[in-house]
């Protein structure tokens, strides 16, 4: 029991619940000190306990130990490769698949590894930033602190053979924010979002690299920013798939979902061939051509209006036609300037406002906000 208590000492009770009931196993009991859970496997009835969460450690620990050795009896594996699955039950798991003949052997030539492993970071990096706030391009500056933590927290787990297979970890899926900005409730961690973001923004990339190639339609092009394509994301994956070092490599993207909160998600996989790969240097050209306009006037009414306790700025929404449509503008204001537009708010009045205004997918930012009035 000793070998097993070592590795059990790894195990929270939180996780060790989601990963059998994934494996078939059924609560029959909830006790003082853990519930019990049931298996039939073939011909016998099996059963393990489960600690409370605060039980002693290492009580917790000796118990966690035995559920180990059973899972080890009952699926005939490892219990270090059982004890890593059952402690990432909390995660979501992030799969980079890249098949090439140079990577065939589950090894990374050394020349390529810089390249294919900074294409994986900055992959996720331009997810988490479009998780924030979509753009065709995200520029050199500080990162929004939602993603720095995000990346700072995630983990390279590692490859194996038949092809090469990094994995990463994102941080552990928190709980999330109970009101949005549009006041509804919010389902999802920013963790999730940025998965999510990831795998849609693979999609609308892959989708990209079949439109004409002599024709540039920024409509279609808002809708895949909105879902999580840059600029940066492009050439992330050209990185990954080592285009610079001769690997040209195809990329197969997978996410399985944390045990602790499972998500009923549409996609959970894309992938973009050598022939895909190939166009996206030039739809990543075209994104970056998308420059801020500045020295817009934007005039509309105030339709939604956001600023927390204690706050120097709020944020404000107007509905103002751009471009022959009705777009939804975000605008940052100081308090004097916020203050105004909640005045034109309640009494259902326009207001115009001065600034840099950037695409963010379907909507648009004023950025740099000056010369605020209200519209008689």
């Amino acid at each position: 029991m000793s070998g097993y208590t070592d590795i059990a000492a790894f195990i929270e009770p939180a996780s060790a619940e989601p990963y059998l009931r994934s494996r078939g196993w059924e609560l029959v009991r909830q006790g003082e000190l853990g519930n019990r859970w049931r298996l039939r496997d073939g011909g016998r009835v099996r059963n393990v306990a489960v600690p409370r969460s605060d039980l002693d450690t290492v009580d917790q620990t000796r118990m966690l130990a035995g559920v180990l050795e059973v899972l080890t009896e009952v699926e005939h594996r490892d219990a270090n490769v059982i004890a890593r699955e059952v402690a990432n039950a909390a995660f979501d798991l992030l799969e980079f698949r890249l098949v090439a003949e140079q990577l065939s052997s589950g090894e990374i030539p050394l020349k390529a590894a810089p390249e294919l492993t900074a294409g994986a970071f900055e992959a996720v990096q331009a997810a988490a930033r479009a998780a924030v706030t979509p753009r065709p391009h995200f520029r050199q500056g500080a990162l929004p602190s939602a993603v720095r933590s995000f990346i700072e927290d995630a983990v390279l787990a590692g490859t194996a053979r038949g092809s090469v297979i990094l994995r990463v970890r994102p941080p552990a899926i928190e709980q999330p924010s109970q009101v949005s900005f549009e006041g509804l409730e919010d389902a999802d961690s920013f963790e999730r979002r940025a998965m999510n973001r990831l795998l849609h923004g693979m999609l609308a990339a892959k989708t990209a690299t079949h439109r004409d190639p002599t024709s540039v339609d920024l409509d279609a092009l808002d809708e895949d920013v909105e879902h999580g394509l840059s600029a940066n994301l492009c050439e992330a994956l050209l990185k990954l798939a080592g285009t610079r070092t001769g690997i040209n490599a195809s990329v197969y993207v997978n996410v399985r979902w944390a045990l602790t909160r499972p998500a009923n998600e549409p996609v959970s996989r894309v992938s973009l061939d050598r022939r895909e790969l190939a166009q996206l240097e030039r739809v990543a050209e075209i994104l970056k051509e998308i420059e801020p306009e500045p020295d817009v006037t934007v005039v509309g009414p105030v339709t939604a209006t956001k600023r927390e306790p204690g706050d120097a700025t709020g944020t404000i929404h107007i509905h103002a036609e751009l471009d022959g449509r009705v777009r939804t503008v975000r605008v940052e204001l100081e308090r004097s300037d916020y203050d105004v537009a909640l005045q034109a708010h309640t009494n259902e009045q326009e207001i115009s406002v001065t600034g840099t205004l950037e695409r963010t997918g379907t909507t648009r930012e004023l950025v740099g906000a000056k010369g605020l009035a209200i519209v008689d």
